[in-house]
């Protein structure tokens, strides 16, 4: 974590909880080991919740917020809670506490069958909880500058 700091590395965490782990990791060991690393190292980090089943959604991204709202250097990446997130009159709370700027679209790819991510981009795009400028800073225009900003060589034709 001392290198990401010190050089601008971004940092994926893929912190998936799938049925077979106890609920009290979700809930005690994962935010306060996450907490641990970012109160002594500020490297930008996108929290990913790919392998997190449909009934333990809730639970996941109630706890992964907690611990967000406090790091204004983490992003959440929404890979396989995308309709969740944004079909389940969740998304307005997510999107005010951390503001659609912190928010990634996730496809899981290719982890993730590539029906199921046109699956994600309809829910995204057919959600009546998000605007039509978030959509487009969730889908796109945030990794691009997350990217960007991290020294990624970004195509002209995707730049924003």
């Amino acid at each position: 974590m001392e290198y990401a700091e010190k050089n601008n590395v971004l940092i994926i965490m893929h912190l998936g909880m799938p049925r077979d782990v106890d609920e009290r990791i979700i809930t005690h060991v994962m935010p306060k080991n996450l907490v641990e690393v970012l109160d002594e190292y500020r490297p930008y980090m996108v929290i990913s919740g790919l392998g997190t089943p449909p009934e333990r959604f809730s639970l996941w991204v109630r706890e992964v917020l907690r611990v967000m709202r406090r790091y204004d250097n983490t992003y959440l990446s929404t890979p396989g809670i995308n309709c969740y997130l944004f079909n389940d009159e969740s998304a307005k709370p997510i999107l005010n506490t951390l503001g659609p700027d912190r928010v990634l679209f996730g496809s899981g790819y290719p982890y993730r069958r590539f029906r199921d991510l046109i699956g994600d981009i309809k829910c995204v795009e057919g959600s009546n909880e998000v605007g039509g400028v978030d959509k487009e800073m969730i889908m796109m225009n945030n990794a691009i500058e997350l990217f960007k900003y991290h020294g990624f060589k970004i195509n002209e034709y995707l730049s924003t």
